[in-house]
């Protein structure tokens, strides 16, 4: 922008608000001091299956999912609260007690997308 005596010189863009907010919606994650801030609302379907479970929660370093029958296969997602995806593996060969190694995690809120047996699951877990 020019430095004049305009009106116009005080107002952003459609685009640069858009840019300067998501600018900003990034940066802030970084600082967010309580993890109950700004958590993302996620709907669970009440049609799917409960035939797994992941504990503990709050974790530590390790998640573990269990299921009742080992799936053929499964992919799990890890999703931090800004929508970014931090971890993903996809096993071919799963056992009924499954160990995830989460110690890179940084303290939050995080989302665990689990695909198996033609489901897709949705949990929110947190790390201390």
């Amino acid at each position: 922008m020019d430095y004049v005596d305009d009106a116009c010189m005080y107002m952003f863009t459609e685009g640069q608000a858009l840019v300067m907010k998501s600018y900003y919606d990034v940066i802030s994650s970084q600082f967010v001091k309580n993890v109950f801030d700004s958590v993302p609302v996620v709907v669970v379907d009440p049609q799917v299956k409960k035939d797994f479970s992941i504990h503990p929660v709050p974790l530590d370093d390790i998640l573990n999912v269990r299921f009742e029958k080992a799936p053929s296969s499964c992919a799990i997602q890890i999703i931090d609260r800004v929508g970014r995806m931090v971890y993903e593996v996809n096993d071919t060969q799963v056992e009924i007690e499954e160990k995830y190694d989460m110690s890179f995690l940084t303290t939050g809120v995080y989302f665990v997308v689990l695909k198996f047996d033609n489901q897709e699951v949705i949990k929110k877990i947190m790390k201390r």
